[in-house]
């Protein structure tokens, strides 16, 4: 008796999700981004991350931060602070010592830059930029320079080692008086970064982290009790915050959260697997707000790779969609963004290696001309999804839905591809890619079908999308049918 093949759905939508057994998981979704729409024509979809296109360029090769001030950005390439204006022209301000990332902060006309080694104070109205050094105390003890810097109702509030912070006089952020400093008092752990969110300071240790808020005395900084967190800091520049949370990546390598004063653990069990390899890597973030959602972009310097939470799919299902990555260039290195800014009504990244500004942009599919590659692997394919786990398949094809007729008039892009690998051995292997035409100009959902004989008992398949056009992914399925044990 002939058995026909029965149409299986596949879930096409999902995460980065490698398991250190990949017969588990093998899952892998890059420079996709995994969306949940109720009430859309399909419940789920992955969709384009965004590309770049050139905004302003000089001469440079090391982005160290920036930062938008009154409709200005002011942004340190090398030595050299620079403003842009909504033009794109840059001017040279100064110069800022060091070579390491800066934190950067406004209280509205003052821009401080904590470089680690010193502070500098860029005076808008004045347009002078000065360094100075950290304050001495009341006791005649001469601090040391901090990592960060941040304000609090028109003070000024610095890390100066030791565990210690001090305080500004109110809107004066280089005037200090000998008294206004303080010891994070939860536990003996170096202070790491000071950070203002919600009108409240968190004094991030290598071991905890302290909840203060505005008092009077001398700091007028005054400990909340029942407020310190048993988690501490573990890279100073990967504190960042959204409307909703602060994100860090925390003293044990895993990343959490927090609104008010209870760190949250967002590291999915498969995205703890990956972060566990880079124990030893340093991370620098940022967060970006775009077609209403929130991601919190992690870059790993040492090994190349970029991890991305999702605020908006974590609040649909909590460790479900939660991480997918992004790469740049036919080699998939990690992501062109080594830092974020909104300004000017666009979304603004720092180029990695250089000291140029792009903007994001939702309809340009290269990142500043490099070619981006898009992939998403399957979860594994088994006999459980037709009732019988641990039988042995055959498959007659896979196929995607897609939208179709994205392409381009001219170049590559012009008649788009679609290609197709499939495992069949745990997730050990996979098989050439094959082609598929996906077409040309039109605006209609499209089954790509990939023919493929194919025995197995387990398989996962990936599909692979290179060329520079809008590639979206609704659904998928397999045709399966049972063969002999």
């Amino acid at each position: 008796m002939i058995t026909s093949f029965t149409n299986v759905p596949v879930n096409i939508v999902g995460p980065s999700a490698e398991h250190r057994d990949s017969s588990y998981s093998a899952q892998v979704t890059m420079n996709f981004v995994p969306e949940t729409h109720k009430t859309g024509a399909t419940q789920s979809v992955l969709v384009p991350w965004l590309g770049s296109k050139a905004f302003s360029a000089i001469t440079g090769i090391n982005p160290r931060g920036a930062h938008e001030l009154n409709s200005v950005v002011y942004k340190i390439s090398d030595t050299t602070l620079y403003s842009v204006t909504s033009s794109g022209v840059e001017t040279s301000i100064g110069t800022i010592d060091g070579t390491q990332r800066c934190v950067m902060r406004d209280d509205g006309t003052n821009l401080i830059i904590a470089t680690g080694s010193k502070w500098y104070q860029y005076n808008t109205s004045t347009g002078a930029l000065s360094v100075f050094s950290s304050p001495t105390t009341s006791t005649g003890l001469s601090l040391g320079q901090g990592n960060s810097v941040d304000f609090l109702n028109g003070f000024a509030i610095y890390d100066v080692g030791s565990g210690k912070f001090f305080m500004s006089d109110f809107g004066d952020p280089d005037s200090f008086q000998t008294n206004n400093f303080a010891t994070a008092e939860s536990s003996p752990d170096d202070l790491k970064v000071v950070f203002v969110f919600n009108e409240r300071c968190y004094l991030m240790g290598s071991r905890s982290i302290e909840t203060w808020k505005i008092s009077t005395g001398n700091p007028p900084l005054t400990k909340i009790q029942n407020g310190t967190m048993p988690v501490g800091l573990k890279d100073i520049h990967s504190v960042v915050k959204s409307q909703n949370y602060v994100y860090f990546r925390g003293d044990d390598g895993w990343f959490y959260r927090f609104s008010s004063t209870q760190a949250i653990n967002i590291t999915s069990a498969f995205a703890a697997n990956a972060f566990e390899t880079f124990a030893n890597d340093t991370c620098e973030s940022w967060i970006i707000e775009v077609q209403g959602g929130t991601y919190y972009v992690n870059n790993f310097t040492a090994n190349n790779q970029t991890w991305v939470f999702s605020e908006r799919n974590h609040a649909l299902s909590p460790g479900v969609d939660d991480w997918f990555q992004l790469s740049t260039g036919a080699d998939e290195d990690s992501y062109i963004g080594a830092m974020y800014l909104k300004a000017f009504n666009k979304h603004l990244i720092e180029k990695k290696g250089s000291g140029d500004l792009l903007e994001l942009d939702l309809t340009t599919y290269t990142d500043d001309t490099d070619k981006i590659v898009r992939r998403r692997r399957t979860p594994p394919i088994h006999g459980g999804l037709l009732g019988k786990t641990g039988a042995r398949l055959e498959m007659s094809w896979f196929e995607v839905i897609m939208k179709r007729g994205t392409g381009i008039a001219t170049g590559q892009g012009s008649d788009p591809r679609v290609y197709f690998k499939g495992s069949f051995d745990g997730g050990n292997s996979q098989s050439n890619e094959a082609e598929v035409e996906i077409g040309r100009t039109g605006d209609a959902l499209l089954k790509v079908r990939w023919y493929h004989t194919e025995s197995f008992y387990e398989a996962d398949f990936e599909v692979i999308c290179y060329d520079p056009v809008f590639y979206s992914i609704h659904g998928a399925s397999i045709g399966l049918k049972f063969m002999g044990d």
